[in-house]
């Protein structure tokens, strides 16, 4: 698969990210599910028009996004695996 259609399904899934969280009400994590699928969105449409340089900076920004969430809502067990706080 190509980056583009890589990124495309990225921001499909935090829609349904968006869901989870609002069943949970927890606003940070939807917020954060909801910049992620942006930025993943507009990683698609840099790939798709070749500019590299907004998809350089897109993908930075959703894996801070992604960091800031996992930090939060993540927990990590003893076998290495991780389950949702």
């Amino acid at each position: 698969a190509s980056g583009a259609a890589d990124a495309k399904e990225l921001q499909k899934l935090f829609k349904e990210s968006d869901k989870f969280w609002k069943a949970k009400k927890a606003d940070d994590a939807i917020a954060h599910s909801k910049t992620a699928g942006m930025e993943f969105g507009n990683i698609h449409k840099a790939i798709a028009g070749g500019d590299w340089d907004a998809a350089d900076a897109g993908f930075k920004k959703a894996v801070a996004t992604c960091s800031g969430c996992h930090g939060a809502h993540r927990e990590k067990n003893a076998d290495g695996t991780f389950k949702i706080k």
